[in-house]
């Protein structure tokens, strides 16, 4: 069976890769800050696979962004249906 993405998953996704690209730090790089594999961190900037938290806080201070603002913009009503 085949793991629909969630849009909250979908969301801190888009938000992680825009700041990872503002920021000018490539996946390779993030990927080995973390560490974890590329082919994972693409996933998660995809909306393909969840973000453990231990990863989502290695992610935010490699970011230089907290994890308060990763949500930033999501509604939480998107994800109650």
């Amino acid at each position: 069976m085949t793991k629909q993405s969630d849009k909250i998953d979908i969301h801190l996704g888009n938000k992680i890769r825009k700041r990872r690209r503002r920021i000018g730090i490539t996946r390779e790089e993030l990927a080995k800050a973390i560490p974890c594999y590329v082919s994972d961190l693409m996933k998660w900037e995809e909306g393909r696979a969840r973000i453990g938290s231990g990863n989502l806080y290695k992610i935010s201070l490699k970011l230089d962004v907290g994890i308060i603002d990763l949500f930033e913009g999501f509604e939480q009503a998107d994800v109650v249906n």
